[in-house]
């Protein structure tokens, strides 16, 4: 049941800082935040826009979706059950998603045990090393991308092949992925975002990491090839590369978890 219970100032502050350590287009962070009792609102930073590289705001709703499984993930660490809503206030259009935060429970959520991998998590830009994934953890993974409405497809190595000639490289031998979504619209962006991070997280916790490809996905001819090698039905919305990182992958500069909020009551 939702109750109109207050956050304290630490709890706001471990909801700020798991959003601003999703991942996001540019580390452009590019979302409000307001809070008002127990609901989270998050809206589009006008201010931050990609118009060349991200024209529908595709990339910028998966970080938004990304950084509200976070804040689901910190609340749950709190003991707060979580419940989610895309675009819920016909008067409020630029309100993107609201949380509800649930009365404080006390036991920790089952979102709330991937916390410890907030921190840890970071994208990898270096090499992997050549050590195959699990195919258990590929299952796991697989999983986690259903419950968020989003599906994770592992290309065979035709499938690798055929991606490695659109992006003019050469294969490696990581784990190489699509997350797709049903629909191809704001909402299903939001959820691919979602996905993409509980998924993530977890890989975390296996020691994997994760680097994106993501420009076959920014060019119409490209995505159509990209969507033809998943079965056609379903929309690509991130193509990501998962495996052991040779080196520990480093932290990123982020934006100040302050500067997201708008507000607080």
């Amino acid at each position: 049941m939702i109750t109109p219970h207050a956050l304290t100032e630490d709890e706001v502050e471990i909801l700020l800082s798991a959003a601003v350590h999703a991942p996001s287009i540019h580390l452009s962070q590019s979302w409000r935040i307001e809070l008002e009792g127990p609901v989270v609102d998050f809206l589009l930073d006008p201010g931050r826009p990609f118009p060349v590289q991200d024209p529908a705001g595709r990339l910028v709703r998966i970080g938004l979706g990304a950084a509200a499984m976070n804040v689901r993930v910190a609340a749950g660490m709190l003991g707060h059950e979580t419940t989610f809503a895309i675009q819920p206030d016909p008067g409020r259009p630029e309100v993107a998603a609201r949380i509800f935060l649930s009365q404080h429970r006390g036991p920790v959520t089952e979102l709330g045990h991937l916390y410890c991998e907030l921190h840890r998590r970071h994208t990898c830009r270096g090499q992997f090393l050549p050590n195959q994934v699990p195919a258990g953890v590929v299952a796991q993974l697989a999983d986690v991308a259903r419950s968020e409405r989003a599906e994770l497809h592992v290309l065979d190595n035709l499938q690798r092949t055929q991606l490695a000639q659109t992006l003019q490289a050469a294969p490696d031998a990581t784990l190489l992925a699509v997350l797709s979504t049903k629909d191809e619209d704001e909402h299903a962006w939001l959820w691919a975002g979602m996905a993409l991070e509980k998924l993530l997280l977890l890989a975390t916790s296996y020691d994997l990491a994760a680097s994106f490809l993501n420009q076959p996905l920014e060019r119409t001819a490209h995505r159509a090839v990209t969507r033809a090698l998943i079965g056609g039905r379903r929309w690509p919305q991130v193509i990501l590369r998962l495996g052991y990182p040779a080196r520990t992958p480093h932290q990123s500069l982020r934006r100040d978890r302050q500067e997201t909020l708008d507000q607080s009551l």
